[in-house]
């Protein structure tokens, strides 16, 4: 997209250090899957705890559902970079 550019290391650590209360965990790591896997915002916000998180640990990969996706094309599956995976495992799921 014209104007648009990727967020420098130090702007994704202002972001995620800016998160309090509650819900900080979770939102974090929505903010940090969103920014390392590509998925959109829709599509995060579709993810169960169920599909990052299985037996006690992270999974390896995430599929977003198809009935998630624009323009209903066949869901997607993202191995997770392992700055997510160290983001991911401090949630108290």
């Amino acid at each position: 997209m014209k104007g648009c550019r990727a967020l420098s290391d130090e702007e994704i650590q202002r972001v995620l250090g800016s998160f309090r209360g509650r819900n900080a965990i979770r939102n974090r790591c929505l903010v940090l899957l969103g920014i390392k896997s590509g998925f959109r915002i829709s599509e995060l916000l579709s993810l169960k705890v169920c599909a990052v998180w299985q037996m006690g640990q992270v999974v390896e990969r995430v599929t977003v559902d198809r009935a998630h996706m624009k323009k209903k094309r066949e869901g997607r599956t993202v191995l997770l970079h392992p700055d997510a995976v160290v983001v991911t495992k401090c949630c108290p799921c």
